[in-house]
């Protein structure tokens, strides 16, 4: 903690704190010259001569890891700039080749639920801690459109279904002089 000489009495014991700045980690204390690895306290005891304590810093790195959540095609993207030195900017990437079968991709969360933090492909963000991003997914809707090939206007006449939900009851239609025997697709 302190910079400079300290004054020590004769058969006493000093302790020294290494106290890292914000971003940062103890990389290595030298105790007369000689290394003593990261601590963040050294006690010299019973001191009877000058002594010498240094300490070195380096920054903190950080990993994006990406998440596929849910996905059952394709691969993870994989940040090739990751680990990041702290507060600086990371970038989000796109989906990749990530697949989901229903579903469409719709970003990143910091959280696999959606309630975290959410990034589109190509935010930027100050990294400061590990980061995993969530693929968020939207389930995907779509439009039948009946037609009824020269009968009645099918009523109704189209319906949006969601993927992996019950279809429920198809359109009616008519035709002078036929039997109605059912819908397909073409």
């Amino acid at each position: 903690d302190p910079v400079g000489a300290v004054l020590v009495e004769l058969g006493a014991d000093r302790t020294f704190t290494v106290t890292p700045g914000i971003g940062y980690h103890v990389a290595d204390v030298l105790v007369d010259g000689v290394s003593v690895g990261a601590l963040t306290t050294y006690t010299f005891e019973n001191v009877a001569a000058d002594h010498t304590i240094a300490a070195s810093f380096a920054i903190n790195t950080y990993t994006v890891t990406y998440n596929g959540n849910g996905n059952d095609g394709g691969t993870v993207p994989v940040d090739s700039n990751s680990p990041y030195d702290y507060n600086t900017t990371a970038t989000v990437l796109d989906a990749g080749t990530l697949t989901r079968t229903g579903y469409s991709f719709a970003g990143w969360n910091t959280a696999a639920d959606g309630t975290g933090m959410s990034y589109a492909p190509s935010d930027t963000f100050n990294i400061t801690a590990d980061t995993t991003l969530y693929a968020q997914w939207t389930i995907n809707t779509y439009t039948v459109t009946f037609d009824a090939n020269g009968g009645s206007t099918p009523i109704p006449n189209t319906k949006v279904v969601t993927f992996g939900s019950a279809y429920g009851a198809l359109a009616t239609t008519s035709r002078t002089g036929y039997t109605f025997v059912g819908w397909v697709t073409a």
